[in-house]
């Protein structure tokens, strides 16, 4: 489902990506990278409030994709400080980065 809600979102066919994403959720609730996709989709469609709020659920379960996204989303809003702590709690935490 994943794989083909990403060839979906790539096609700009964003509310099919979506369905698929929460579909894929619904059966793995506890799994965080649904979550960051949905996240994604959001983004694109100018829902940034529930951009945010998926991209931090996906990171509180542990998906670590979650922290470029969240990063860079809080950069596009103008949110640099929060960007930074969010890098440097990661940094602190041990764990390598991902690549913005």
């Amino acid at each position: 489902m994943l794989k083909l809600g990403r060839i979906r979102g790539q096609q700009c066919r964003l509310r099919e990506a979506e369905d698929l994403f929460k579909e894929a959720w619904a059966l793995e609730p506890e799994w965080g990278e649904p979550g960051c996709l949905l996240g994604s989709v959001y983004h694109q469609e100018g829902r940034s409030h529930e951009a945010e709020v998926h991209f931090k659920l996906a990171l509180q379960m542990g998906d670590e994709r979650a922290v470029p996204q969240l990063a860079k989303f809080y950069i596009m809003h103008g949110r640099t400080n929060e960007a930074e702590r969010l890098l440097e709690q990661c940094c602190q935490l041990g764990d390598d980065t991902p690549t913005l």
